[in-house]
């Protein structure tokens, strides 16, 4: 019977090989989560998810856009309309788009 990689012996480690992933901090961007859980499901259609201050407009966005800047642009405007629509509030004038940016916008416009 073959064993599975979990049943396997553990072997030597080379510890050169191993990459250490490192999540940013999400203090600001959590401050806006009810923001966050409507406007990432609204706008993206995604129920579960994990955002970091560090997080950005563009990690959403459809990753077949990316090595076309025509489609990737038609892509971002069409997030703009749909975020104008249903938030009322254009956040193309953002810069950079970190979502903690476009979160505490759209609460200040809120108001």
């Amino acid at each position: 019977m073959k064993k599975s990689a979990i049943q396997r012996s553990p072997k030597k480690i080379d510890l050169k090989r191993i990459k250490r992933i490192e999540l940013a901090p999400s203090l600001t961007v959590a401050s806006y989560d009810d923001i966050a859980t409507v406007f990432i499901k609204k706008i993206f259609g995604i129920k579960d998810f994990m955002i970091t201050d560090e997080s950005m407009l563009s990690d959403f966005i459809d990753f077949t856009c990316w090595s076309d800047k025509a489609k990737y642009e038609k892509e971002k405007l069409r997030v703009f309309n749909k975020v104008k629509k249903i938030f009322g509030v254009d956040i193309s004038k953002i810069k950079p788009l970190y979502l903690h940016k476009i979160f505490k916008f759209i609460k200040s416009k809120s108001k």
